[in-house]
């Protein structure tokens, strides 16, 4: 059975060390230039959030997020990230993980959650509407912005955990 950990990630290294271990997966092409890794988690965490989900400590999936915007409390979802390899696991590591930020964002004083998804990306954007998220913009070709009030995320990730 696997020791399971989902923790806030504070540490730069420890941060680098995670998105490394995902740094094959395709849409992260840009990650995989150092110089870009280590100033972009720098930023993610000194002005964002970093929960990471260990599996016998290994990083299986992860989530990046703003909890900046105080004017209209909303959060923005930057990256999300979970490994192939998790098979069924996938959807509790989502739960897990998605529970953790629902806390550190509430914590935060924020009421929306926003993303960008790419419009290929099927699978995300059918997780997404069936979480609540509305499509708020659709002004280019590769992704759209979607939100969703936080309250209402909330309630589905509560109906699911009672089922």
């Amino acid at each position: 059975m696997a020791n399971i950990e989902t923790l806030e990630v504070t540490d730069l290294d420890e941060c680098i060390k995670v998105i490394n271990a995902f740094k094959q997966y395709d849409f992260f092409v840009e990650y995989r230039d150092e110089a870009f890794l280590k100033e972009y988690c720098q930023k993610l965490l000194s002005n964002g959030k970093f929960v990471v989900e260990y599996h016998n400590d290994i990083p299986v999936g992860f989530i990046g997020f703003y909890c900046n915007d105080i004017e209209t409390k909303t959060c923005f979802v930057t990256t999300l990230l979970l490994s192939d390899e998790l098979g069924f696991m996938k959807g509790k590591t989502f739960f897990r993980l998605t529970t953790k930020a629902i806390q550190i964002t509430k914590d935060a004083g924020m009421e929306n959650v926003r993303l960008e998804v790419d419009k290929e990306n099927k699978k995300a954007l059918q997780l997404y509407k069936h979480l609540g998220f509305e499509i708020i913009s659709d002004d280019n070709d590769k992704s759209y912005f979607m939100e969703l009030k936080l309250n209402r995320l909330t309630t589905k990730l509560s109906n699911k955990k009672d089922q």
